[in-house]
């Protein structure tokens, strides 16, 4: 059984042609799951009529929960044996759900695949592919999963139940702890923490992108370089101080479940957020399984912010 787990919140402009693109598939899924989380537009009306003419299933949130706790409601909700997930206003490729399902079926046990999209403008015309993406690349290093998500872009995921079993009554218990980061950034985190995580080297989807995304809610307000700069006084991290606190709540409330070669990674971020000059964060840097070209450009990296925290300090 096929399961599609969808949120919407005010997204009537472009729901219909997502939702035809999903009914569309080459394999269709058995159930298209909907948590609403309180939209004022026109998007419960659509909702109603997919579900009258389509048999689309579909509740709507008391109060709102946020983007990532709706994510986890909407799986919880689904009965598949194959969830993938969907945002409200892409348009997927009719071989999706076929081609995921190809995938994800060849790992054994608990399992999560990803693939690439397509990025467009509000108007589905294709934007150059970003060369730091590309298409070539099948999967990631373990480490580099924890520190990225680059392969784990949440409208392109696909969980099988063993992994849902495993993640979603932690994730639920916990959802306070969790629902603060991306929804697909703590998936990808976990999916390679205590399963097996891979990604299919080619675009399954186009995703749209617009002034109203609604992931644009989790991104941090901007701030100017020295305003960064100064709020991270220590050694500077190649990677955002909330990852590393997700990994380590992910490492408190998946103790038991963690695979063991898994573990010295989670010691290595704990040793570099602890790292309280640059000296000792770059010596614990220089131990992790990064090539030499990541290695020299995170050196300088540090360096220069290093450097430029201790002018901002003074100012």
């Amino acid at each position: 059984m096929v399961s599609v787990a969808i949120t919407t919140y005010n997204g009537a402009k472009y729901l219909r042609e997502q939702l035809d693109s999903i009914y569309a598939q080459t394999l269709p899924p058995e159930e298209v799951i909907v948590c609403d989380d309180g939209s004022t537009d026109t998007t419960i009306s659509i909702l109603e009529e997919y579900h009258r003419t389509k048999g689309l299933i579909y509740s709507i949130n008391p109060h709102n929960v946020g983007y990532s706790a709706n994510f986890f409601q909407a799986i919880s909700l689904c009965k598949g044996d194959y969830v993938a997930l969907s945002d409200q206003d892409d348009v997927w490729f009719p071989t999706k759900l076929e081609e995921s399902i190809s995938a994800l079926s060849q790992i054994q046990g608990a399992g999560v695949i990803s693939s690439q999209a397509q990025d467009t403008d509000a108007s589905l015309n294709p934007l150059p592919i970003k060369e730091s993406w590309g298409i070539a690349k099948e999967d990631q290093s373990v480490y580099a999963s924890l520190i990225s998500s680059r392969y784990s872009q949440g409208c392109t995921l696909m969980l099988n139940r063993a992994f849902i079993n495993l993640f979603l009554p932690i994730v639920s218990a916990n959802i306070r702890v969790f629902a603060q980061y991306p929804y697909d950034a703590i998936i990808g985190m976990i999916a390679v923490s205590i399963a097996t995580k891979h990604n299919i080297p080619k675009p399954l989807m186009y995703y749209r992108r617009h002034d109203a995304n609604v992931s644009g809610v989790l991104k941090s307000p901007q701030l100017s370089q020295k305003e960064l700069i100064k709020l991270r006084p220590r050694y500077h991290h190649f990677m955002p101080d909330w990852r590393f606190d997700a990994a380590k709540d992910i490492e408190t409330n998946f103790a038991a479940l963690l695979k063991p070669d898994i573990l010295p990674y989670y010691q290595i971020l704990d040793a570099m957020h602890a790292a309280p000059t640059l000296i000792i964060g770059l010596r614990a840097m220089y131990r992790l399984p990064l090539s030499f070209r990541k290695k020299v450009e995170v050196t300088i990296y540090s360096i220069a912010n290093n450097i430029l925290c201790s002018f901002y300090a003074h100012r």
